[in-house]
């Protein structure tokens, strides 16, 4: 993709998954945070804008390719 506009940043797990998913009150602070966090390349990802329509706010096994032919790093191994 060469056109930028066509991009967004996104997060790879969308806050609202993240929220559900920890079952514990978050502090007022804590949504920002994450939703900023550049301290992880896990978390922010760039995507074709149509793409982050498509996938919403899922879980990233609503969305991610079952099978990329063995070529998908797990979390946290540095895409």
């Amino acid at each position: 993709m060469t056109d930028g506009a066509r991009l967004d940043v996104d997060h790879f797990v969308p806050l609202a998954e993240v929220y559900d998913s920890e079952h514990v009150p978050w502090s007022a602070a804590r949504p920002e945070a994450y939703a900023n966090d550049q301290g992880s390349p896990d978390t922010l990802i760039a995507v074709s804008a149509a793409s982050n329509r498509s996938k919403a706010d899922k879980d990233p096994a609503e969305w991610l390719p079952s099978d990329l032919g063995g070529n998908r790093a797990p979390l946290g191994a540095g895409r």
